[in-house]
């Protein structure tokens, strides 16, 4: 063979091996990771988007959750089985994928949110973006007396393809001055509850 062909052999070997290590790479990155898993307030408040089981396990026995609030039915009644199972209170509240949920959820999510103090709580849906995204950014506009731009802007940070959109961002600012801003809790300058 050829040195010519050798090196040509060579450069396309390293180039596949490249492309399939990248591509074995990521699988297992979509495997492990904890999809947008973040900490709100730590040790009681904690967000994500759609964890299989074994990740949903794992994160109670990591964060000694409680409670687990899901806003995406794809996956409720099997959540709501491992729950139960494990003794885990389990709240379900469908809403759209888009975020725009009817307003008397976002009430009822916010109130387990705040009741955190006593039961560390995850919430969820399938991306972790807009609904979830919305129930938090109402919480902090609620319990850490966040502005909604400042709230919104959080919600940005974990957005994929557009889905703050402005429709999205008005939602919120009516749930909260429609249904929500006469519970505002007072807090700290540090922004924790008292």
């Amino acid at each position: 063979m050829s040195r010519p062909v050798r090196y040509a052999l060579l450069a396309v070997s390293v180039v596949a091996l490249s492309v399939g290590s990248g591509l074995v790479g990521q699988r297992l990155y979509k495997h492990y990771r904890w999809k947008r898993f973040d900490v709100v307030m730590p040790g009681k408040i904690y967000r994500s988007g759609q964890l299989e089981q074994w990740k949903l396990r794992r994160a109670i026995d990591k964060y000694d959750l409680k409670r687990v609030i899901c806003l995406n039915p794809d996956h409720a009644e099997e959540e709501r089985q491992l729950c139960q199972e494990r003794g885990i209170e389990f709240h379900y509240f469908p809403m759209p994928s888009d975020g725009v949920g009817e307003p008397a959820s976002f009430v009822s999510v916010l109130e387990l949110l705040t009741e955190a103090e006593e039961a560390p709580v995850l919430v969820h849906c399938r991306a972790g973006v807009a609904r979830t995204g919305a129930c938090i950014a109402l919480y902090r506009m609620v319990a850490h007396g966040w502005t909604a731009d400042r709230a919104i802007s959080e919600l940005r940070t974990y957005e994929r393809k557009g889905r703050c959109e402005q429709h999205l961002q008005n939602h919120i600012r009516t749930v909260y001055s429609d249904h929500l801003a006469e519970r505002q809790v007072a807090t700290f300058p540090d922004g924790n509850l008292r």
